[in-house]
């Protein structure tokens, strides 16, 4: 992908903070950012390379948040355009014009939102709809559990649906070596497995000593950063087992 992920990201939220700031109400506006950017994300590393992206964007909040913005108006229509420009400075299209659609979701709460794209597939027949999650719904097999062991010393346990590493601080797991890029590769939950993405990092990222781009990983995996060793493994634990603890 020439668009670097990085600054893509730099920019829908540069974009969304400038046309949602035009309005009188900014709540939410750095929550909207993010993930749509998340959702975007996931469906640019998940389409086939030349495949227009789903136009319809689902926004999924709890009743507190739904009861106050549906009923704002023109909210939508920032968040549109902003994804608009991102896509024309990309070079990337959707399948039409891009929608918003705000959706309640009982099992939310607080100010978590959940965003993902849907569109109808003409080889599935014409009210098909294909979903690609921002945020994976957790199937780790039961009483197992992922992690990371870092530089050999520190074990990092995989309890989230996505797991962002890089060197800059707002990563989930930060690896502070100049060789690491500031938002290198992600971790995702995708059904019984895990699944490494690289971030279009400078450095690459590596499985078993294959540059990869998307793999999924197996217990064992020795994975590189751009020579920072991680190794991906898993384990039984009994039930009420608590996180993982460093290595001493």
């Amino acid at each position: 992908m020439g668009f670097r992920l990085e600054h893509l990201e730099q920019r829908l939220r540069a974009l969304v903070e400038d046309y949602l700031g035009r309005v009188p109400w900014r709540d939410h506006t750095e929550d909207w950012s993010r993930h749509l950017f998340e959702a975007l994300q996931t469906a640019l590393l998940n389409q086939p390379t030349g495949r227009p992206l789903p136009n319809l964007c689902v926004i999924e909040v709890p009743h507190a948040i739904y009861a106050t913005w549906h009923r704002k108006g023109d909210w939508q229509a920032p968040l549109i355009r902003a994804l608009e420009e991102l896509a024309g400075e990309a070079g990337f299209n959707f399948l039409g014009t891009p929608q918003i659609v705000l959706r309640e979701n009982p099992n939310l709460e607080g100010d978590e939102m959940r965003v993902h794209w849907e569109w109808e597939d003409e080889r599935l027949g014409e009210t098909a709809v294909i979903t690609l999650n921002a945020e994976p719904e957790s199937r780790v097999p039961h009483g197992r559990r992922a992690f990371l062991i870092v530089r050999g010393q520190e074990v990092f346990p995989l309890e989230q649906s996505v797991i962002s590493i890089g060197r800059h601080s707002d990563n989930t797991l930060v690896i502070t070596d100049l060789r690491v890029s500031r938002h290198h590769a992600q971790i995702r939950r995708v059904g019984d497995c895990f699944v490494l993405f690289d971030l279009n990092s400078t450095g690459g990222t590596y499985v078993n000593g294959e540059r990869i781009f998307q793999r999924e990983l197996q217990a064992g995996d020795v994975i590189s950063l751009a020579g920072v060793p991680l190794i991906y493994g898993e384990e039984s634990q009994p039930d009420g087992t608590a996180g993982t603890q460093p290595m001493e």
